[in-house]
């Protein structure tokens, strides 16, 4: 049964970018051996763990944009702005 941290599909791939020199020249008992050993040393090993969590990406369950508070009166006051600007950008320019 493979490690549970090997069902991170960012894991499994950092784990497999490791392992990968390895294919074809070990038989896959071997590499799965080497697989769970790397996972086991993340998840044990202080360093190890620390240095996976900092490198680890965030989770986005949703990406776009997010309407804050008084965003819609910051727009409003930016459109005004550019619009007194104008004039004066058209002498400028």
């Amino acid at each position: 049964m493979p490690h549970p941290l090997l069902s991170d599909p960012w894991i499994a791939e950092q784990i497999e970018s490791a392992v990968a020199p390895y294919a074809g020249r070990l038989p896959a008992r071997e590499l799965d051996w080497m697989r769970e050993q790397l996972a086991e040393m993340l998840t044990h090993d202080e360093h190890a763990s620390r240095l996976l969590r900092q490198a680890h990406p965030r989770e986005v369950e949703q990406s776009g944009e997010r309407l804050t508070p008084g965003a819609t009166e910051t727009a409003r006051l930016s459109d005004d702005l550019a619009d007194d600007l104008g004039p004066v950008r058209a002498k400028l320019g």
